[in-house]
């Protein structure tokens, strides 16, 4: 399975018109997992729980916080941060994709990650997303 990453139109929008902070310490950032019926449109604009997971299981609805997260890069840039992870209960949960968005820009959404199929996690074990060491999103 490979993970696909897509930005959404309204994150470049944001970006242009000097809305959006990815520097430390600049804007709040979540992520959310979804359920088999997350599907990714460009057009959409802003976090919803349509398809989210349902607050059970160890994930609770609204996702969390991207930690530590930073701009890097001479020529080309990057913006990075700490994994994300939850833990899960013995009930456990599968998500087949996340959605990040922009809790200080109206919810407005960044990108849509689509891990190319079901990632459980169960038993008390731990969903992580590892961003890639390239960036969530880079330029350059």
């Amino acid at each position: 399975m490979s993970v696909v990453t897509n930005v959404y139109n309204q994150m470049l929008t944001d970006q242009w018109s000097k809305l959006i902070n990815f520097a430390n310490g600049g804007d709040t950032f979540k992520v959310a997992l979804y359920n088999s019926s997350g599907t990714f449109s460009a057009t959409d604009t802003t976090y919803s729980t349509t398809n989210e997971l349902a607050t059970s299981g160890g994930y609770t609805q609204g996702g969390i916080a991207l930690t530590n997260q930073a701009i890097s890069g001479t020529t080309s840039k990057k913006w990075t941060a700490d994994p994300s992870v939850w833990t899960s209960s013995s009930a456990g949960f599968t998500a087949y994709y996340a959605k990040i968005y922009d809790t200080s820009n109206s919810n407005h959404l960044i990108a849509h990650i689509d891990f190319g199929g079901a990632q459980p996690a169960s038993g008390g074990g731990t969903f992580t997303i590892t961003w890639d060491t390239n960036g969530i999103i880079s330029v350059g």
